[in-house]
Formats: structure tokens, sequence, C-alpha cells
């Protein structure tokens, strides 16, 4: 039930007979789909339903779609570095994997590009002034 916490990983491990180890990544894997939440010091929370109904977009499309706004709004400039992944899962209150989730759709989307040690760089504004300001072919692996 939305709200209600789940029973701990003691009583888990007991009931479904598995490993601490399955228990946590089991946690782990409900976290990164934001079915659960971990509450320090309470355990885990099963999430509020929000109102979205169906056809509407999942956290990680609203985050790509509004970091898309603030990128060709000029709030991160072509060539600039993006927030790391994590400042960024900060601002927008999300786990880790929902924020790399709407960092890929942005790089598929031809937007950012990834450099490995560096982070993520704007590479389109959507504006089309100049012959630089187009997307990448391919994006770069991340």
């Amino acid at each position: 039930m939305p709200g209600s916490y789940l029973p701990s990983e003691t009583v888990l491990i007991a009931r479904f007979g598995r490993s601490r180890c399955t228990v946590r990544r089991a946690l782990k894997t409900m976290a990164d789909l934001e079915i659960v939440v971990a509450v320090h010091s309470k355990g885990w929370m099963v999430r509020r339903l929000d109102d979205r109904g169906p056809g509407l977009l999942h956290r990680y499309q609203e985050i790509a779609e509004d970091l898309s706004r603030r990128i060709a709004a000029g709030r991160y400039a072509l060539g600039s570095l993006l927030p790391t992944e994590l400042e960024l899962a900060q601002v927008y209150q999300c786990s880790r994997a929902t924020m790399r989730k709407a960092l890929r759709l942005l790089q598929e989307q031809g937007r950012i590009t990834c450099v490995k040690g560096i982070g993520r760089r704007v590479v389109y504004t959507g504006q089309r002034e100049t012959t630089h300001d187009s997307p990448p072919t391919t994006p770069d692996p991340c």
C-alpha cells in the first residue's frame, strides 16, 4: 500500500527464503524503478501514487524535457558541461538510475555527449543559427 513501510530485510529473508544479497538487490531494483524509496533509519517505504494517468510521461522523460528546455533557453550553453549525475539527481529529487535514463535520452536525441572522465557536454541547443550547432550524427557512448 502506498505510504506504508516494507518489512525489514530480516523479515523478508525469512519470509521468502532468500539471501540478504538477493533481498537487497530486489530492493535496489524497486528503488531504481521508483516503486520504493529508502527512508533513513526507518527502512523502505512504498512510494505514493501520483496523479499520472495513462499516456503521460515517465519521470525520466519529464526530466529530459526540462533539461532540454533549459538547454534551449541558454541555461546550459553550447559546449558547457552539465552538472554531475549525482548533482542533477539531487536537484530533481530522483534516483541516479532515473537521472541516468534522462541523460541517456538527451544523448540519444543528440543534445549532449558524454566524455568519460570529463562529463556530459551540451552539443546541440535546438537553435539552428550556425552550421556548428547541428546535432551529431551518432551519439557518443557513455
